[in-house]
């Protein structure tokens, strides 16, 4: 019975039968117009790929303890060696392989609590990318091999692996798909509402798809869901919903328009396997890449707060 960690909590239960049914009216209403124009179509694309995605997610993250972790830690993984393609480091093992090693540590040393190791770790990569010159005695291109493995430790080895963290907690899950749910529904309302009204772009070089009406419509919009499936959360206060709302509107395009930035400069657009006519494992977290520990770190301190209350 063990293994089936959160899928014995009701309160998990009703919030994929809820997902699944929600799911279902969207794509009930969007398939006759999947052929009708190109938004119509992009937006088909992008149910089919949840469809395909979101019992898997929320099937693994159900589960006891240590699978979630290892589940987020092969996502982090993969997603790694996608940045590698990406950025061209991919061939060159001497910089990819310590990245590696450096990401399954971390994975490792949240599963056992050493969380001084897994916070050592990035000061601990990056003295030992800097060793690998010497050991090639060369300097071409050095530097950008090593500010990029360390980008892509940063940003998925570490920061999104807190995830990680948040699904050791007791109701763990719960908190994942919350904020999940959150993100995803921001940036469906950005770029749907920025697609059919959007005049306003102030990064229009970086995020073409993403206008200000877009980010207020999005903000509201997501506020609102914060609310109203507040009852996911473990924890029956305002306090955490604002804060999850906020954190998923304010941080989560961060993640995006980093990406973005890293892929116009290489000329790349996508990178990775595509699943059901969207991007790669990159496009899926990247969402998350800022969220997870500024996530982590506020649930923490709202925690403490109410316990020294």
């Amino acid at each position: 019975m063990k293994l089936w960690g959160a899928w014995l909590d009701p309160v998990y239960q009703k919030a994929i039968i809820g997902i699944f049914f929600y799911l279902l009216i969207f794509g009930l209403a969007l398939f006759p117009l999947r052929r009708k124009n190109l938004n119509f179509r992009t937006a088909w694309l992008i149910y089919l790929s949840w469809l395909f995605a979101a019992p898997i997610v929320c099937l693994i993250l159900g589960l006891a303890a240590p699978i979630p972790l290892v589940f987020i830690g092969i996502i982090a993984l993969l997603a790694m060696r996608e940045f590698f393609q990406m950025t061209g480091v991919y061939n060159d093992k001497l910089f990819i392989w310590p990245t590696y090693i450096a990401t399954v540590l971390s994975i490792s040393s949240i599963h056992y609590g050493l969380y001084w190791i897994y916070n050592l770790l990035p000061m601990i990569l990056f003295g030992l990318l800097f060793q690998i010159p010497l050991l090639k005695n060369e300097f071409k291109q050095m530097i950008q091999k090593t500010s990029l493995c360390l980008v892509a430790f940063l940003f998925i080895g570490w920061a999104f692996l807190h995830m990680g963290f948040i699904a050791k907690w007791e109701h763990g899950a719960r908190y994942i798909i919350y904020i999940i749910l959150l993100t995803e529904f921001y940036d469906t309302i950005i770029l749907s509402w920025s697609k059919l009204y959007g005049k306003i772009n102030f990064i229009e070089k970086i995020a073409p798809r993403r206008s200000l009406e877009g980010l207020i419509i999005g903000f509201v919009c997501t506020m609102l869901l914060a609310r109203g499936i507040r009852n996911i959360l473990p924890v029956d206060h305002h306090y955490y919903w604002i804060a999850s709302g906020i954190i998923a509107c304010l941080i989560g395009g961060l993640g995006d328009i980093s990406m973005g930035v890293i892929r116009r400069d290489l000329g790349v657009k996508d990178v990775g396997a595509y699943v059901f006519g969207r991007g790669g494992i990159i496009d899926r977290i990247d969402r998350l890449i800022f969220v997870a520990p500024i996530y982590y770190y506020t649930i923490m301190l709202l925690r403490d707060y109410y316990l020294l209350k």
